[in-house]
């Protein structure tokens, strides 16, 4: 028993450090930052240094942190004016240690890593053994070092983790980042197959033996605290993982559909694993059971697994056994399009590389070559930043059908299996259900959310507006891309984004992150009032007033509670000659709770007395700061000075009434 955990600590240090090589090879500076001088400012608490806070009652560092000479040449890198880092240990680092083991998890060190890849870690930590006093600063201490990473340019993200309730799963409600009690053994088998070991205790269940049992697991953890070779103390007992049961697939099935529109790839691989795991006619070995073994017996000790590539195969295999070749297209289109790793057809001469190829490059070759992919499908991927909107669009509604189609197969098995929702709490439940409503429900006036492939959006560098006539001689207005003339936009059609009120066209592209500060608008002369720095005044006003919407982002009180209106943006009289001096017709949006938006035209007097009752309904909670409550827009005319303090004051009367 010795003799096999003294190897299989081994291998896994060998793989361990092959991943952080890669990861550094991948993002050479981020890389730095991430394994030597976050673990360094967590360790420590220099004055001068990030993280520093002037605190005695701080808690302390990491145990068995190494000061390596890797890490001390990184550090003076990275910290060239400072002269402490010459210095004993004495001076250095604290006496006490808080942190038990320091690892990151997710895509770093895989083919999924990306200059845009954030680090993910999770600080194990024993929150019984510190007051909530010493873990709220040591949570400060944490922040104060993402935002200096963030400075550097590196999206850092501390988890604190209490070890015993990772050891029972238990990772609360579903919040943020929480996939709460949905998916307790599913985040764990996530966290097992991804993880890198940064500093601190190496967790217990790497060196235990491949599906090791709860039983054999104990077994030989108890023969590990009187090993004369192993000291039981330089690990961390994380729990192990014997299976995932069947009733965690429904809360894990919910959670990947609510995330599917921050990050809708991720969700599609998630779900295709999802479904994977739940079909009886397919194997239920998990991953991270499937990347140990490769460690514990490949010829290269695992050097050449990688835990993306494992998932992405089991999906594709999966899809594969089904049938379903139009899936098995989607996910490799998507996947090459991800990696974001651009190849070249090889003519049937290849010429000598002029470079040696980079892990990526030599990865995604294999795959492209693999699944035979010409010129013909490498030159479509290789441009997908020049597609055309529809196309892009046509991918994302292909993505998110996938979704649909799979949570359906999940639930529709799922209601064969006794008891399906023991595993989730009827709290997660409500949010997640009605954060999957706020996503894919359609209401009258609701504003639509585009759906995406990734992440990345759907912005444009430049949009034309065009106004013409329908057959009532009502004003029509469309949004193209790219900048069109009077001459061409007859023969754009292809370029149309979309057409109708130019008010729901402007809360459109706001709503979907269509434009940024870099966009350039055009227009095309026609007779109507409305001026091209008008839009652009409004399109600015409103991206500040309703910032970008991330439905993980949402509160679970307000998701628990009926939903109510946040933010209201009144625009009035923007259809209408300038020259007026009444109130001739007003358009509300405002911003539910629940993530939603909506938008109303009226005409007259009708569009304030809605103001009355929206206000009347849903009085801001800040009465001192009404400012991010409602917005009144109106455009430069002769008169929109008096109509601006007329409505106005109304609304801060009716606001007024309401305390």
């Amino acid at each position: 028993m010795e003799k096999e955990l003294i190897k299989n600590k081994r291998l896994f240090k060998l793989f361990n450090t092959e991943k952080i090589n890669r990861a550094i090879g991948i993002s050479h500076k981020k890389g730095k930052i991430a394994f030597y001088a976050v673990p360094f400012l967590i360790h420590t608490n220099l004055k001068g240094f990030p993280g520093f806070l002037d605190a005695p009652e701080l808690p302390g560092g990491i145990n068995l942190f190494e000061w390596t000479d890797t890490m001390k040449s990184a550090i003076k890198e990275l910290f060239p004016d400072s002269k402490i880092l010459d210095e004993g240990a004495a001076r250095l680092f604290p006496s006490k240690y808080t942190v038990e083991s320091l690892l990151i998890m997710g895509s770093i060190a895989s083919i999924a890593q990306n200059e845009k890849s954030d680090y993910d870690y999770w600080v194990c930590i024993n929150e019984s053994a510190i007051s909530p006093k010493e873990l709220e600063l040591l949570k400060k201490k944490l922040r104060l070092i993402e935002e200096w990473a963030d400075r550097q340019e590196t999206e850092v993200h501390f988890f604190p983790t209490d070890i015993e309730k990772v050891k029972k799963c238990d990772f609360g409600q579903s919040d943020k980042e929480s996939a709460g009690s949905s998916q307790g053994r599913i985040l764990k088998e996530e966290f097992y197959r991804t993880s890198i070991f940064v500093s601190g205790k190496i967790p217990l269940w790497w060196i235990m033996p491949v599906g090791a049992s709860n039983d054999v697991y104990n077994k030989y953890k108890e023969g590990l605290k009187t090993s004369i070779d192993l000291d039981y103390q330089g690990f961390v007992d994380l729990g192990n993982l014997e299976n995932i049961p069947a009733d965690e697939y429904f809360g894990a099935a919910l959670w990947q559909m609510n995330k599917a529109m921050s990050s809708p790839y991720k969700s599609v691989l998630k779900m295709g694993l999802l479904e994977s795991f739940i079909d009886p006619g397919y194997s239920h070995e998990i991953l991270c059971d499937n990347i140990k073994k490769g460690v514990f017996s490949s010829a290269d000790s695992g050097k050449s697994l990688d835990s993306y590539l494992i998932m992405i195969d089991r999906i594709l295999d999966y899809h594969n056994t089904k049938g379903r070749k139009n899936v098995v297209d989607l996910v490799r289109k998507c996947f090459y399009i991800k990696a974001g790793e651009r190849i070249e057809a090889r003519s049937q001469k290849p010429e000598a590389r002029k470079k040696e190829a980079g892990y990526k490059e030599m990865v995604i070759r294999s795959y492209v070559e693999k699944w035979g992919w010409g010129n013909e499908v490498l030159d479509e991927l290789n441009n997908y930043q020049d597609w055309g909107f529809e196309k892009v669009l046509r991918l994302g509604n292909q993505v998110h059908s996938f979704m649909i189609e799979t949570y359906k197969n999940l639930t529709d098995k799922m209601k064969n299996e006794a008891d399906v929702k023991r595993k989730i709490s009827d709290v997660d439940l409500t949010v997640l259900g009605r954060k999957l409503f706020a996503i894919y429900s359609k209401k009258e006036n609701k504003v639509e959310y585009l759906k995406r492939a990734f992440e990345e959006g759907l912005l444009q560098e430049r949009l034309t507006f065009s106004a013409g006539m329908d057959k009532n001689r009502m004003p029509v207005w469309s949004l193209y891309r790219g900048q069109l003339s009077k001459e061409t936009v007859a023969m754009a059609s292809d370029k149309l984004l979309k057409r109708g009120n130019i008010l729901d066209i402007i809360i459109w592209l706001v709503y979907n992150r269509l434009c940024d500060e870099k966009t350039s608008f055009y227009l095309i002369p026609n007779p109507l009032p409305i001026s091209l720095a008008e839009i652009q005044t409004l399109i600015k006003d409103m991206q500040v007033f309703f910032p970008p919407i991330n439905i993980a982002d949402l509160q679970n009180d307000a998701l628990l509670s009926a939903p109510r209106k946040l933010k209201i943006f009144i625009v009035v009289n923007f259809l209408s000659q300038r020259w007026v001096k009444k109130i001739e017709e007003a358009t509300i949006f405002y911003a539910t709770s629940w993530g939603e938006l909506f938008c109303e035209n009226y005409k007259s007097q009708d569009g304030i007395k809605k103001i009355f009752s929206y206000v009347a309904e849903n009085p801001p909670k800040d009465l001192t700061d009404v400012s991010n409550y409602y917005r009144v827009f109106i455009p430069k005319g002769e008169f929109s000075e008096t109509l601006y303090k007329e409505i106005n004051n109304i609304i801060l009367r009716q606001i007024s009434s309401t305390k």
